[in-house]
């Protein structure tokens, strides 16, 4: 049996480590990315926007997502190497537009519906050069 007993990621909650770390990460020709999202302030709940009907007979339940670049924002970014270094960017604490540069440097950044966090990159008009998606 094989226990991890050493931290492999990473919280970065200012510019000045996360500058840091993605100059360390301009080598890389490929990174895993995942964002999780959280509903912007204000925001009222929206049925087909962020009001999702799931489950079945007793536990059908409604359900309020971030789904929509219209109606919420990145919370976190992930961003994980092949050799299994991983990154968590707290985004109410660092600027998005920071990572402009970098998400146009021409890594591969692979994603699971990768299509989801390019909605949110574009509302910043951060559009990376080279995308792979593990759902396809």
């Amino acid at each position: 049996m094989t226990v991890a007993t050493e931290k492999k990621y990473e919280i970065v909650t200012d510019w000045d480590r996360a500058g840091s770390i993605l100059s360390g990460l301009a080598n890389q020709p490929r990174l895993a990315l995942d964002f999780e999202t959280a509903l912007k302030p204000g925001f009222l709940p929206v049925p087909r926007y962020n009001i999702f009907e799931v489950g079945t007979g007793k536990n059908k339940r409604k359900e309020i997502k971030a789904v929509d670049a219209r109606t919420a924002d990145v919370r976190l970014i992930q961003m994980a190497t092949t050799s299994g270094e991983q990154y968590i960017f707290d985004m109410f604490k660092i600027p998005i537009q920071n990572f402009k540069e970098f998400f146009g440097s021409g890594i591969e950044f692979v994603a699971h519906h990768s299509k989801f966090e390019a909605s949110f990159l574009r509302k910043y008009g951060i559009l990376p050069h080279k995308w792979g998606d593990t759902m396809i």
